[in-house]
């Protein structure tokens, strides 16, 4: 990634390094999802699943990802 505000170019496998060096200091495993939500969607679409509960269940996701625990449990 290179980025002229950002300076030099950081390769992919000393950030999966670092990622992993993280990990272990923080203490928690943070594995990345191997699909992100778009592909999880499609897929899910492809599968037959009606677009309203797939929607449903991305804002269920997001709230309990980005919100927290106290904000997933209110209601749309």
């Amino acid at each position: 990634m290179t980025s002229a505000e950002q300076g030099p170019a950081i390769v992919t496998q000393d950030l999966t390094k670092r990622f992993g060096e993280l990990e272990a200091v923080v203490g928690v495993d943070l594995a990345l999802p191997s699909r992100n939500g778009a592909q999880r969607a499609r897929e899910a679409l492809d599968a037959g699943i009606a677009i309203e509960d797939i929607y449903r269940d991305a804002v269920a996701e997001t709230r309990r990802t980005y919100a927290g625990a106290d904000q997933a449990a209110k209601p749309a």
